[in-house]
């Protein structure tokens, strides 16, 4: 069995809100950082590649993204997290997220994990406002009830869920190409009609 202690994640953790902006992101080719949005973030991972560059507005000084953070969204028609694992260079998250710098005894990797787990869903369902369209305040984020094995059992929990991730892109790639192989058919086939 399992041991695992319970807490509140705004005790395991520090949140905060992704960067302000109002309207449309202020795109600029040659700007000094980029803006991480809902576009960006795949189940499979945050594709950094083709982010928007922007300069800095306002006072306000943006935080970005750490290795070892978690992006939250729980806005919109799906709530989920997603661990930032590897290093960004110059990247703040957009307004529709929240950040969550959890501590030394919650990998990321693990925390997104059980953001998106079905305990983590249902609270989030249960507690967030909105009918058809979903709003998790900080105050609900700062709430869940996360439950963290011990050291070892996590880290080899994170195992399991990165063998599991790469399993999933792998059948991913497998069911992109089999599409591309009953298109091909499909075409050669009117062709010769």
């Amino acid at each position: 069995m399992l041991y695992c202690n319970e807490n509140l994640l705004k005790n395991t953790s520090t949140i905060q809100a992704g960067y302000a902006l109002r309207g449309k992101i202020p795109e600029d080719p040659h700007g000094s950082m980029a803006i991480l949005q809902m576009k960006d973030v795949q189940p499979e991972g945050i594709n950094w590649d083709d982010l928007s560059l922007m300069n800095p507005i306002g006072k306000r000084t943006p935080y970005f993204l750490q290795k070892g953070d978690v992006v939250f969204s729980g806005r919109g028609t799906k709530i989920f997290a997603q661990a930032v694992t590897s290093r960004p260079d110059k990247v703040a998250a957009g307004p529709q997220y929240f950040v969550i710098c959890p501590n030394k005894d919650v990998p990321a990797e693990y925390l997104a994990w059980y953001i998106n787990s079905s305990a983590g869903q249902k609270y989030f369902w249960t507690n967030a406002g909105g009918t058809s369209i979903i709003n998790v305040t900080r105050e609900v984020l700062e709430n869940l009830p996360i439950r963290i094995p011990s050291k070892r059992d996590v880290n080899i929990f994170i195992k399991y869920i990165n063998a599991i991730d790469e399993e999933n892109k792998k059948f991913s790639t497998i069911q992109i190409k089999r599409q591309q192989l009953l298109e091909s058919i499909i075409s050669e086939g009117m062709e010769g009609a």
